[in-house]
């Protein structure tokens, strides 16, 4: 059985008060993938970037998300 319990509004403003946007590791250490980026073009940023693309013959699965149901490879 899952249980939600009721958000406080000490617990939001205590989240806020530590958040900053776009708080990355100095250094470029990190890459923040934008959210209206698809799945596939994730998958294929993170092949490119991380020279894994180089690594397989094999393409990375084309999937086709649906409404709550698993993913399945059109490939």
């Amino acid at each position: 059985m899952s249980r939600t319990w009721p958000r406080s509004p000490t617990a939001d403003s205590h989240l806020a008060s530590w958040y900053r946007e776009l708080d990355r590791l100095p250094g470029g250490l990190e890459t923040v993938i934008p959210a209206d980026s698809t799945l596939q073009d994730t998958a294929a940023r993170i092949l490119r970037e991380t020279d894994l693309t180089s690594a397989s013959s094999i393409p990375p699965p084309q999937c086709k998300p649906s409404r709550g149901e698993a993913m399945n490879p059109l490939v």
